[in-house]
């Protein structure tokens, strides 16, 4: 198999955010299929439901079963996904050896990813959310039958403790602090600990750099600690930093420093953008659901820091 949880987990968490529209399987919303889904779900269908589908027109969408479907390339309902499964255990066996598996109550169903965290395409007042496990009333694990769970998961919302998974921190906190130390105590008051566990901070530093390295008087050099997302300013300004096949600059070091986080780079931090790198950057964007092109430009830089 070619789909990882760890892919599933990743893919499910990027898409945070996404507009929840019952019977989309990751279409661009339109009025005709609106209309389609209309025709095969009129119970669900009524004068507001479509009022509130016509906010997403122009918009990717996905209903709960679809957001998992977009991953695997099979389409299933919730109900089928239950059928399918690889495994079955009731919900109250649910630990961090189960991130990957899906979360399922009759008619509904979610991706866990670790820390008691769920991400669930719930309904289309709420879209794609990223809450807690108990939250819903969930009743089974489901092990989804198209994804190998042989592979060690880990996730952007886990703390990355030392020896926990097989992706160092540590020498890309030594780099940051090396390259940028005077700008990392300027805005966060001291150096970073080098103590090989990927947080918040450590984030917020390779984010710190990256807006730096913009060099644009629009964005300045300030960080605003209660303000770290930069989207906006990713897909604004990222394309003056394109990294990819044969680049070798330090953005490519922020390139390697983030993928290795989320577990897609695991070579040496060379700050050359070679094979591996370019193979990690398009394994990101596939689970991304971005463009695969091997470039990191301004939506991928997004991803890379906002997901």
């Amino acid at each position: 198999m070619d789909k990882t949880a760890k892919g599933l987990v990743n893919f499910v968490v990027n898409q945070v955010g996404t507009p929840y529209v019952y019977g989309a399987k990751g279409q661009v919303v339109t009025e005709s299929l609106i209309n389609l889904w209309a025709k095969e779900s009129p119970n669900v269908y009524d004068a507001v439901y479509k009022a509130k589908a016509r906010r997403y027109i122009g918009k990717v969408a996905n209903d709960c079963s679809g957001l998992i479907s977009r991953y695997t390339g099979v389409l299933r309902g919730s109900s089928n996904f239950f059928d399918t499964a690889q495994e079955r255990l009731p919900i109250s066996q649910i630990n961090d050896s189960h991130i990957g598996w899906a979360v399922w109550k009759r008619g509904h169903i979610g991706v866990y990813i670790g820390d008691g965290m769920v991400v669930e395409a719930r309904g289309i007042d709420w879209g794609t959310i990223k809450v807690s496990r108990t939250s819903n009333s969930w009743t089974h694990l489901l092990k989804v039958k198209e994804i190998d769970y042989s592979s060690c998961v880990k996730t952007e919302s886990s703390i990355y403790e030392p020896g926990k998974f097989a992706f160092e921190v540590v020498d890309y906190q030594k780099w940051i602090n090396k390259h940028y130390g005077k700008l990392i105590k300027k805005h966060f008051g001291a150096l970073l600990v080098e103590d090989n566990i990927y947080g918040l901070k450590t984030r917020n530093a390779s984010l710190c750099i990256w807006k730096f390295r913009m060099n644009n008087k629009e964005l300045g050099y300030t960080f605003d600690l209660n303000n770290t997302y930069y989207g906006s300013m990713c897909i604004k300004y990222g394309n003056a930093q394109i990294v990819k096949l044969g680049k070798k600059t330090r953005d490519v070091y922020l390139v390697q420093g983030t993928l290795r986080v989320k577990g897609y780079y695991t070579s040496t931090l060379d700050g050359y953008c070679g094979n591996v790198t370019d193979k990690a950057i398009r394994e990101f964007q596939r689970d991304s659901g971005l463009t695969v092109d091997g470039e990191c430009g301004a939506n991928t830089w997004d991803k890379l820091f906002n997901s």
